[in-house]
């Protein structure tokens, strides 16, 4: 039995990704989208690492190697696929062989756009399954300062504490510090921790809801600082310190709930959405010129693509 109300969860949290990536609140106030881009949401992407990292502990708790090598050959095809799909938006044009070589290799290392969290999910699986048989406790503190290292490079480059440095360009690189180790692997290390230890069953959901609510509030405050002091407003925050509470209270609030379901129809349609949504933000430019008009299409046309790409999925079942 599947967990209904985490699943239904994950097509909000799909749609919050959207409003990441879509900016439509330019159209009112650069300063209102940069707060709600860059902290009002950002707790949905690692919720969606949490949760996978939750359910990979019971995979390999069954299954061991022949379930990890299952889970890994997935998460590569699903990764192939969409790396594919995707190929014209990045293929360099007028460019050799070797050139398109690279880019191409390149870019499915690192992963296209949104498609770094494939990537950044298969790293911090196989990592997982290396570090298994480690203590909750060993496990947790790692989690913790892999995730604040991380955090450290972001703040440090995106307010330039280094000055004009080689160490400052190094640290404005966005893949330097969101990655499988220093992003994705913390958050599926929690998740792995509370299937593990059982946690959800260890608070009572009223307090979780606090809990979540005012680490959210301070996520929002951090996020209004930065808003506040960045000065640049291109200077992205993937990573925030008060993401960790946000994101793991609201997570164990979710998993809590006694709703069930046989069907795994709306996992898929926010997979769908996920992976099909920056096809439209690529494409809706080119003839709309709200922004707002361009996320409302956008949202409209990736539900109903993920619709479809799920009915496919019963046959083609690497498409999600």
């Amino acid at each position: 039995m599947r967990n209904l109300t985490l699943d239904q969860a994950r097509i909000a949290l799909a749609i919050l990704v959207v409003v990441i990536h879509a900016e439509f609140m330019k159209d009112f106030s650069p300063h209102i989208n940069y707060f709600v881009t860059q902290s009002l949401v950002r707790f949905s992407v690692p919720i969606f690492f949490i949760i996978s990292g939750f359910f990979f502990y019971g995979l390999i708790e069954r299954h061991a190697f022949s379930g990890f090598k299952r889970w890994c050959t997935a998460i590569l095809w699903l990764h192939t696929f969409w790396s594919i799909a995707y190929l014209y938006f990045y293929i360099p044009i007028n460019a050799s062989f070797l050139e398109i070589a690279l880019e191409v290799t390149k870019r499915y290392i690192e992963g296209y756009w949104h498609l770094w969290f494939t990537m950044g999910l298969l790293g911090a699986g196989v990592c997982m399954f290396i570090l298994k048989k480690q203590s909750s406790h060993r496990l947790f503190i790692l989690s913790i300062i892999l995730f604040l290292t991380g955090c450290f490079i972001q703040y440090a480059g995106n307010y330039h504490l280094f000055g004009n440095s080689i160490v400052d360009k190094i640290f404005n690189k966005t893949h330097i510090y969101r990655n499988f180790l220093l992003f994705s692997l913390p958050f599926f290390i929690i998740g792995f921790l509370i299937a593990r230890e059982n946690l959800q069953t260890r608070f009572e959901s009223k307090h979780l809801f606090i809990i979540f609510s005012i680490s959210w509030v301070l996520l929002c405050l951090e996020g209004t600082i930065n808003t506040l002091f960045i000065g640049d407003l291109r200077q992205h925050f993937d990573m925030l310190f008060l993401q960790f509470a946000s994101a793991i209270s609201l997570f164990l609030l979710l998993i809590k709930s006694a709703r069930k379901t046989t069907s795994d129809m709306f996992a898929k349609v926010s997979a769908g959405i996920y992976f099909s949504h920056p096809l439209f933000l690529l494409i809706l430019p080119d003839y709309i010129t709200s922004k707002t008009l361009v996320f409302i299409f956008t949202v409209v046309l990736s539900v109903l693509t993920a619709v479809l790409l799920t009915k496919i999925s019963v046959r083609l079942k690497f498409i999600l």
